[in-house]
């Protein structure tokens, strides 16, 4: 995992996530591993567009809220600009049944695969607590929904 520090209220930029993404790419050659997955920020931003660039291919997360579909349009409509196929991912799926509905009916619109979803849970938070993932401190639930998750998206080219 190659990953930036920053400090408390610091902003994020593009050349930073640059930076990191060419050190990763470079451990991922040395290594001979088969791709660099990019956890990007929020938004269309600078951070955005550098995590973007070059990229095979994107997994849009997002919540149910209404701030989280104006940014999926927004950030649609990038990745359309760079054609970049995109994937959707419901974090949080329960929040609002209704902007949850809302998100796949846009995705329909837009035909982006809804790879899955994600409820809200305390088992997160249990799991950062005791340094363990959701899938190990659940794997018959969560563990199981996220690696039927992961076996979609290690299918795309």
């Amino acid at each position: 995992m190659v990953h930036a520090a920053l400090d408390i209220g610091a902003e994020n930029s593009g050349k930073l996530v640059s930076l990191v993404r060419s050190k990763s790419e470079q451990l991922a050659r040395e290594q001979d591993l088969p791709f660099v997955l990019v956890d990007g920020s929020p938004g269309i931003g600078c951070p955005v567009i550098a995590s973007l660039t070059g990229a095979d291919a994107a997994l849009l997360v997002a919540e149910p809220s209404v701030s989280a579909l104006h940014d999926l349009e927004r950030v649609v409509r990038l990745l359309a600009h760079f054609k970049i196929p995109a994937r959707v991912l419901l974090n949080k799926c329960d929040l609002s049944p209704d902007l949850a509905r809302r998100i796949h009916e846009y995705c329909r619109q837009e035909n982006l695969p809804v790879v899955g979803e994600i409820p809200l849970s305390p088992v997160f938070v249990q799991a950062q607590l005791q340094g363990r993932t959701a899938a190990e401190m659940n794997p018959h639930g969560l563990g199981r929904d996220l690696a039927r998750i992961w076996a979609q998206l290690a299918q795309i080219p």
